[in-house]
């Protein structure tokens, strides 16, 4: 069969592929809520694909993410999904996929033949941050669940991070059209729809924070409880609820060792990553020390995750006041 023609029959999708810890769940709530995104061209329209290998495109109240394991689907799915992704660009606008996990998966997907049997043509949208503030920001979320007592016991088995090489993955793969690697800033919401050619979110939209990072008494609870990790997120949500705190700034796991471990590790990966940047944003991660060195991070310290006893006699009252009301 003629390569044009193939070519020629591939529907246009977005991949938002993460990576976690980059304002992903904040874009998925926003995605999520408005579903249909209005362009000066096409317009875009969020869709997520379920375990059965359904494309979902109506509205829900929470984040709804597609399928992880998407490649673990049969061609037989896959196949019926990349039908109703035509159908979606068809009616609604050029399909918008998101998964945070999916930053890592491209040879899996490639060795699969996913996006082959799904006919689509992508456009692979990635977020980056410095690897010490990723790697402080990943414990609280769920490192902290995986059988790890400190930072330092999960970073005694990291080599590198990866990145650079698993996004090089996606920047050859054959399906890819375009791969836009981006500097993950708080502002991610405006930055994706930008970087995608869509209009701008309004005001309120902007402000969205959909998964607000634990501060150090939700974590002190978090540590105490240790869930599991397949219930971390339903007794973040619970404590979050129960023992709204003001914002504070997120706590730190790191001691000066593993940051120096983290910088060190990660500066080969650095300079792939900043190979794959726009030249504005390749010159500005060049730029930034917290990519290069510890010295940003000096002036912080590991904090104590035992609660005080005016702490726990906090918890104590709230929890009574709940068995009262229940």
């Amino acid at each position: 069969m003629p390569l044009s023609w193939i070519r020629a029959s591939k529907t246009p999708c977005v991949l938002h592929v993460g990576m976690a810890k980059t304002g992903s769940t904040a874009l998925q709530e926003y995605l999520t809520r408005i579903r249909n995104i209005p362009a000066a061209g096409k317009a875009f329209h969020y869709g997520t694909i379920s375990a059965g290998g359904y494309l979902e495109l109506n509205a829900h109240e929470q984040p709804v993410l597609s399928v992880r394991n998407l490649h673990d689907l049969s061609p037989i799915l896959l196949k019926r999904i990349g039908k109703q992704l035509r159908a979606c660009n068809q009616r609604l606008g050029i399909p918008i996929l998101s998964h945070e996990a999916w930053w890592g998966m491209a040879r899996a997907f490639a060795e699969r033949l996913t996006f082959e049997h799904l006919k689509v043509e992508i456009r692979v949208v990635v977020y980056i941050r410095p690897p010490v503030e990723w790697f402080n920001s990943a414990f609280w979320q769920f490192l902290m669940f995986q059988g790890f007592g400190t930072l330092s016991d999960k970073l005694a088995t990291c080599r590198s991070t990866g990145w650079g090489q698993s996004l090089e993955h996606w920047k050859h793969h054959p399906c890819v059209e375009r791969l836009d690697v981006r500097l993950y800033d708080a502002d991610v919401i405006p930055d994706f729809l930008q970087t995608i050619g869509a209009e701008p979110p309004t005001e309120t939209e902007r402000r969205t924070k959909a998964n607000p990072s634990p501060n150090l008494f939700q974590v002190k609870l978090l540590r105490l409880l240790h869930p599991a990790p397949d219930q971390a997120d339903k007794v973040r949500r619970k404590i979050r609820r129960l023992f709204p705190c003001p914002t504070s700034r997120l706590p730190w796991a790191l001691t000066p060792a593993d940051t120096r471990l983290i910088i060190d590790r990660s500066r080969e990966d650095n300079k792939k990553l900043m190979n794959l940047l726009g030249p504005e944003d390749a010159a500005r991660m060049e730029a930034d020390a917290r990519w290069w060195s510890a010295e940003p991070y000096l002036d912080r310290e590991r904090n104590d995750l035992t609660l005080s006893r005016d702490e726990l006699q906090h918890v104590a009252h709230v929890l009574g006041q709940v068995w009262i009301s229940s």
